[in-house]
């Protein structure tokens, strides 16, 4: 589809880049973002990549609208067949169920799935990084098993803490901050999604892709214990471009 300019308040223009939520669609998006940090537009203080758009955050003193939109026009023809960033692969240790997935045994029940076999499947998937949003650091994943799709709370939770993993419809993903929250939250990570002290702060974005791997609730422990002092390192890899 041809992109759309959309205005977003006095000082954002929102850029349609395709009709649903599909690989083709990720691709353009993140093509564009690349060719954005490329070129720095004047005027341009950051975008925010969705599932189907580019929210492109400007100064309207420094650049008008329309003298923006031609901007991005350029930028859209440049960013067609460049090559993409290079994509991480983030590994994520979870204690599943407990007091860390209060929602395990709701989602067992609701797959008719045991819970290892939930855990397991929940495991198994790479999980592909669409956008990061919500609250600052929190990856939207797709790709999760079909059986373990389930409902958001009918009443969300004033407070879910920080690292858990939840499922909501048809997606998972994980809480950098402790915020209220629907999501059916089946286990937690001991590791920071979002760390003001980590350059850059989030460790994924967009077309990054991340795993989950089980662990007890002592290694949980141990994990948090090397997080707080500091020393736990991230269990980060090149994606390589076979595994697209």
């Amino acid at each position: 589809m041809r992109p759309a300019f959309q205005p977003f308040g006095d000082s954002a223009v929102r850029v349609v880049c395709g009709a649903d939520a599909s690989a083709d669609t990720l691709r353009r998006i993140r093509a564009f973002c690349a060719a954005l940090a490329e070129t720095g537009i004047e005027g341009v203080r950051e975008w925010a990549p969705g599932f189907l758009t580019v929210t492109v955050f400007y100064l309207p003193q420094r650049i008008s609208y329309q003298v923006l939109c031609e901007r991005l026009r350029e930028a859209l023809a440049r960013s067609k067949g460049a090559p993409l960033p290079k994509s991480k692969r983030l590994t994520l240790p979870v204690c599943y169920g407990g007091t860390c997935g209060p929602d395990l045994d709701f989602l067992a029940q609701h797959a008719r799935l045991t819970r290892d076999e939930v855990v397991a499947l929940h495991i198994a998937t790479t999980y592909r990084v669409h956008l990061i949003g919500f609250t600052p650091g929190f990856p939207y994943l797709t790709g999760l098993n079909p059986r373990l799709a389930a409902p958001r709370l009918e009443r969300p939770r004033a407070s879910v803490p920080a690292g858990s993993v939840g499922i909501a419809g048809e997606q998972t993903g994980v809480y950098p901050q402790e915020t209220p929250g629907g999501w059916r939250i089946i286990g937690r990570t001991p590791v920071k999604l979002f760390d003001l002290r980590r350059a850059p702060p989030a460790p994924v974005a967009a077309g990054d892709y991340l795993m989950f791997r089980a662990i007890a609730e002592s290694e949980y422990l141990r994990i948090e214990a090397q997080v707080a002092s500091g020393e736990y390192k991230l269990e980060l890899a090149a994606h390589e471009e076979s595994d697209e």
